[in-house]
């Protein structure tokens, strides 16, 4: 294989890959901004309003 050959596959490959970071960043942020919504939901009680399922409960721990 020629040397030009393998650095066009090989940049090429790099392209692809940065696309596949790209998407994967993208889908990290989303989860991310999720989460933070989520926790900045709670109330001051400690229950996290769920848009599918409405108020939630932390569990207690168990009395002794």
């Amino acid at each position: 294989m020629s040397m030009k050959k393998e650095i066009s596959d090989l940049q090429a490959e790099v392209e692809r890959l940065r696309e596949h970071l790209g998407k994967a960043k993208g889908l990290n942020d989303t989860m991310w901004d999720t989460v933070v919504q989520r926790l900045v939901g709670q109330d001051k009680n400690g229950s996290v309003e769920d848009a599918e399922d409405g108020p939630r409960s932390k569990k207690r721990g168990r009395a002794t």
